[in-house]
């Protein structure tokens, strides 16, 4: 019987609440006071301190300890010596590739400060040369499969002029007579390279 009366009781008590959120909300507050002009001069002016002192951008004297200037022009004249647009460049036309029986063959012409640059020089620390066949899926509109169009080949250069040769199996043949892209990368004039790892 008390087990009843609880029940009734919480549900009066549940329909009190609803019925307690409804109605109005109150009348608008007095408008605030304006700022005080005096008052933002002087948190402007803490502002462009921080800014100007402590907060220098690219601030990174947690990896650049003294190696590389760690902002303002210094800064930037230690990006422009490792990022060099244009200085190695493959020649805009000149790709081209093929599959002939199980060998692919891709050929590109490549230039260094506008001059001809012979891939087969890009040895050790003078750079590096790198470039895949990845096919193309118009279904999934994906590349599901690549094969390195480097590692294991013969690599020739004439006047500038990179001829790849590679050895591939039947199924990669195949797959490359379709749908695919040709990328070409790598790396000039290595200048320095990092120490050990820091993550094990």
């Amino acid at each position: 019987m008390s087990y009843r009366w609880m029940k009734w009781g919480a549900a009066i008590a549940v329909t009190a609440l609803l019925t307690a959120c409804g109605g109005d909300d109150g009348t608008d507050g007095a408008p605030g006071a304006p700022a005080d002009p005096a008052v933002l001069a002087d948190l402007q002016a803490q502002i462009d301190a921080i800014g100007e002192a402590d907060a220098a951008p690219e601030s990174c004297v947690i990896c650049h300890n003294g190696g590389i200037a760690a902002n303002g022009a210094s800064h930037q004249a230690a990006y422009d010596e490792y990022y060099q647009p244009g200085v190695i460049e493959v020649v805009q036309g000149s790709m081209s590739f093929g599959v002939t029986g199980t060998t692919a063959t891709l050929s590109f012409a490549m230039t260094k400060s506008g001059g001809p640059l012979n891939c087969t020089d890009l040895i050790g620390d003078v750079g590096t040369l790198g470039s895949y066949w990845a096919g193309y899926d118009g279904v999934t509109k994906s590349f599901p499969s690549d094969v390195s169009l480097t590692s294991g080949a013969t690599k020739t250069a004439v006047d500038g002029v990179c001829t790849l040769t590679k050895t591939v199996t039947a199924d990669q043949a195949t797959a490359m007579a379709g749908d695919g892209i040709v990328t070409v990368y790598g790396t000039g004039d290595i200048l320095f390279r990092n120490g050990a790892k820091h993550i094990t």
